[in-house]
């Protein structure tokens, strides 16, 4: 799966949080208000750290490059939880 795709189908799927399924582990994507210091109306997820997102393609985006590059995992699936 390249990015764009990633970017996509976590889009087509999100209701309040996705779960990017990997080789290895499971990352979700939530809106932010679910993590302490998060704020409503943004996009989080564990694996990035603290930081939150505006726009769900720049954290999808973000996710795909860490997962892909910074850890070498391979995407499997989208999934809602």
């Amino acid at each position: 799966m390249n990015k764009q795709e990633l970017i996509d189908e976590v889009a087509a799927k999100y209701d309040g949080s996705v779960t990017v399924v990997t080789n290895k582990s499971e990352y979700e994507i939530m809106d932010g208000s679910n993590f302490v210091g998060g704020l409503e109306g943004t996009y989080m997820c564990e694996l990035l750290g603290n930081i939150y997102y505006d726009q769900l393609p720049a954290i999808t985006g973000a996710l795909y490059d860490y997962i892909t590059k910074g850890i070498k995992e391979e995407i499997l699936a989208i999934e809602n939880r």
